[in-house]
């Protein structure tokens, strides 16, 4: 059932940001909240659908005018036409931020990353990490935790790797990229459809698929789920479903975690 009430609040568990440099992901310039603590960099764009991506003058304006510096620029799984504006924003970002990493959750944007000979660094985004997300089950190993994959990665110039807190004990001597922990939500789901989408036109014009176009209204708000038996509370943001982890994951030292992003979207949980 759905609840109106506020989610508990989450404090930051021992051993999370100490020692690790903090950035915050945030979607326009004038979306950051109060800082609960001083982050080292920002992380702007969109993970998870495309038609949230900014175009170039709000990106802009974010690398422009933020107080701290923007690092990092998340992409989500993407259609023809999504590559087709990401290269166009990839010609922009070039000029001006060569020096900007590009989470990458989709591997045609790892392809055009590579076909392009663009000079960003490229960071395996958590979409792309396969964790066991359900928390009524045990993690278990990710394969981006095998030395084979680890040197894969590196040859296709991929520089670190996300997380979720969600992780098994790690393997000792086994070969890993400096990792990203987001935190503090876990992505349990995510589809390509929506509600807003499906009932939105072709963005192309090529066919007349609704009647409205999407108001991107996932920027604004989220919904709250909770089951009388779940595991945890869920949130229903656009096209996924997350949740809020209570306490680190064994072994993060081991999994060479350097950095921790604080996502402005979950920080209600906090």
């Amino acid at each position: 059932m759905m609840s109106p009430r506020p989610p508990q609040r989450i404090e930051f568990p021992d051993g999370l940001l100490a020692g690790r440099e903090i950035g915050w992901r945030v979607r326009r310039i004038d979306s950051t909240p109060d800082w609960p603590v001083a982050p080292d960099h920002l992380v702007a764009g969109e993970e998870f659908c495309e038609r949230l991506l900014p175009d170039w003058d709000e990106l802009a304006e974010l690398l422009d005018g933020a107080a701290v510096p923007v690092r990092t620029l998340l992409t989500p799984p993407v259609t023809d036409d999504g590559l087709r504006k990401l290269e166009r924003l990839f010609d922009s970002l070039a000029q001006r931020r060569p020096d900007l990493e590009i989470t990458v959750n989709d591997w045609g944007v790892d392809d055009l990353l590579t076909a392009a000979k663009w000079p960003f660094p490229k960071v395996l985004g958590r979409l792309m990490n396969k964790q066991r997300r359900d928390p009524r089950f045990p993690p278990a190993a990710s394969h981006v935790q095998t030395d084979l994959f680890a040197a894969w990665l590196t040859e296709r110039g991929y520089s670190r790797l996300e997380w979720d807190p969600r992780w098994p004990t790690p393997t000792p001597g086994a070969a890993t990229l400096p990792g990203t922990l987001r935190w503090p939500e876990v992505v349990l789901t995510w589809t390509r459809s929506c509600l807003p989408a499906n009932l939105a036109a072709d963005p192309t014009g090529r066919t007349a698929l609704g009647v409205v176009a999407c108001q991107r209204p996932c920027r604004e708000g989220s919904i709250v789920i909770e089951k009388r038996h779940g595991a945890a509370p869920l949130r229903l943001r656009g096209n996924a479903m997350l949740y809020a982890a209570t306490e680190l994951p064994p072994g993060i030292a081991d999994q060479a975690i350097d950095r921790v992003v604080l996502d402005e979207d979950g920080w209600p949980w906090m």
